[in-house]
C-alpha cells in the first residue's frame, strides 16, 4: 500500500473520533422518547438478522465460485448492508433521528461524507490506483447515500402527510 492510502486512512479514523467526540457532547441535545428506543431496538433485530443473511448467502456464494471481492470488502458490504437495514427501519418509523433534530441538515451532512468518499474514490482511480485498494470509500459512499435518499423519502412522505391532514381538518 502507498504512503497516501496509510495517510488517508490515518485521517479518516481522526475525522471519526472527532465526530465522535463533538457527537457524545451534544449527546444531551439528541434524546430518544421510549416509542423510539423500542422502534431502535426492533431495527437492530432486522439489521442483526440482515447481516446474518448477508455473510450466509456470500459464504455459499464464495464455496460455489470463489471471492468476488476481496475479503475485507465482502465483509465491509455486510456491515453496512446490516447498518442500512437498521438505518430503514429506524427512518420509516420516526426513530432515527432524536425528537430535535433537523432531517436536512443530517442529511447534508450525510452528503457531504458520502461525497468525500465518491471523490476519494475516483481521484485515485484517475490518478492510476487499483479501483480494489480504494473500494471501501465506494461502498462506503454507496450506503451513505441510500440512507440520505432514505431520509430524504421520509421527509417527503411525512410532508405530504401533513398536506393530507391539514386538506381533511
Amino acid at each position: 500500500m502507498s504512503t497516501a492510502f496509510y495517510i488517508g486512512f490515518i485521517v479518516g479514523i481522526l475525522i471519526v473520533a472527532i465526530v465522535s467526540l463533538i457527537s457524545i457532547k451534544r449527546k444531551c441535545r439528541g434524546q430518544y422518547d421510549e416509542r423510539q428506543k423500542a422502534i431502535q431496538g426492533v431495527a437492530y433485530k432486522f439489521g442483526f438478522f440482515a447481516m446474518f443473511a448477508y455473510f450466509i448467502i456470500n459464504g455459499f456464494i464464495c464455496m460455489e465460485i470463489g471471492e468476488w471481492l476481496p475479503i475485507i470488502d465482502m465483509n465491509f458490504i455486510g456491515l453496512c448492508f446490516g447498518i442500512v437495514c437498521f438505518a430503514g427501519y429506524a427512518i420509516f418509523n420516526d426513530a432515527y433521528l432524536s425528537l430535535n433534530s433537523k432531517p436536512f441538515k443530517f442529511s447534508l451532512f450525510i452528503s457531504f461524507v458520502a461525497i468525500i468518499n465518491y471523490v476519494c474514490f475516483f481521484i485515485n482511480v484517475m490518478d492510476g490506483d487499483t479501483p480494489e485498494a480504494f473500494l471501501l470509500n465506494l461502498i462506503c459512499a454507496v450506503f451513505l447515500t441510500v440512507i440520505c435518499f432514505m431520509i430524504i423519502i421520509k421527509v417527503i412522505i411525512d410532508k405530504h402527510n401533513e398536506k393530507k391532514e391539514l386538506v381533511e381538518e
